[in-house]
């Protein structure tokens, strides 16, 4: 929550007028009539003034807050590196509990955090020998049980988005591992997806994300019944994929043969008759996907010299082998 929406939450119904980032409310420092009080949100932080001149800390302390409460939360991370939360993703065990949690930080990085009282802030900044766990575990297992699908993605964030698709996702902390000769996927994250009727792997288009999927799916095999890796048809992750209001059923399928150790073999699919190699451009505008698709090599030019074709059909109805565009 960001320091404008948790001062407008404690003003409650005082608050008169709301904008994007301006507020008016009544002050809680003195018999207010008028709406004295105005709060604008500038790069994050708060300036609140009464304008009757009621003292700025006065009026935070009633509401319960204090004037560190007028600028965003910054955490200290065990390197001295410091950055703004934007997001932070529990896991917990079997039953709920919170075991630990993965923090997004702005600019950029990951930090994992335990629940400890007795730590400065409330959490220890090292997961030490706490039990590691897939995220969303219980719906996680709820999942396998039903014999329904299961995606396992890099990130927790491609876990809410697939999710809000209507499926059951998972992730494993900490995601990929910069180096493909050491994969974070561990034994018990098969052993939680033992006798899962599909896992769909959604690999990320980089090495690093290649190189984990391929990981899992060697991991996977002979666990599970079935499992498959797949691309995002448009973007880098499941993330963009969906954003760009593509389809569940139209990520890419992937050879995990053509994976090697991350770097993916480029298709060689010829057009009967040619020496061509067609390739396909992607490229999202209002609809669901909006593809163009470029034949290169000895294609047939269209009348004009054009060799490019636009189409609005799906693009799981273009194929990498055919006729070239009249």
């Amino acid at each position: 929550m960001s320091p404008f929406e948790r001062l407008l939450e404690r003003l409650g119904d005082r608050v008169t007028v709301r904008r994007a980032a301006h507020a008016e409310a009544r002050c809680p420092a003195h018999e207010d009539l008028k709406a004295s009080l105005t709060i604008d949100e500038k790069r994050g932080e708060l300036l609140v003034c009464c304008h009757v001149g009621c003292a700025t800390a006065e009026v935070l302390r009633l509401l319960g807050l204090s004037l560190r409460d007028l600028y965003p939360e910054h955490t200290p991370s065990p390197n001295g590196a410091r950055g703004q939360i934007v997001a932070a993703y529990t896991y917990t065990d079997e039953h709920g509990v919170a075991l630990y949690e993965v923090v997004r930080l702005q600019p950029k990085q990951f930090l994992q955090r335990v629940p400890d009282p007795t730590a400065p802030g409330g959490y220890r900044w090292k997961l030490g020998d706490v039990r590691r766990v897939l995220y969303r575990l219980p719906r996680v297992l709820a999942a396998v049980q039903a014999g329904e699908p299961i995606y396992v993605v890099e990130g927790e964030k491609d876990v809410e988005a697939l999710e809000a698709a209507g499926v059951t996702a998972t992730s494993n902390p900490g995601g990929a591992s910069k180096s493909p000769a050491h994969s974070k996927w561990r034994a018990e994250y098969t052993e939680t997806l033992r006798g899962a009727a599909a896992v769909i792997i959604i690999a990320d288009k980089d090495a690093a994300g290649e190189a984990h999927a391929l990981a899992v799916y060697r991991a996977l095999r002979g666990a599970v019944h079935s499992v498959e890796i797949r691309h995002a048809l448009v973007g880098k992750d499941a993330a963009d994929h969906l954003a760009a209001g593509c389809a569940l059923d139209m990520f890419l399928a992937v050879d995990p043969a053509s994976l090697n150790g991350g770097n993916p073999a480029p298709p060689q699919t010829t057009t009967p008759g040619t020496s061509a190699t067609p390739r396909r451009f992607f490229r999202q505008t209002r609809g669901p996907c909006f593809v163009t698709r470029r034949w290169t090599g000895a294609s047939q030019p269209r009348p004009g010299g054009s060799s490019m074709r636009r189409t609005g059909r799906p693009p799981s109805c273009l194929c990498m082998a055919g006729t070239p565009p009249a």
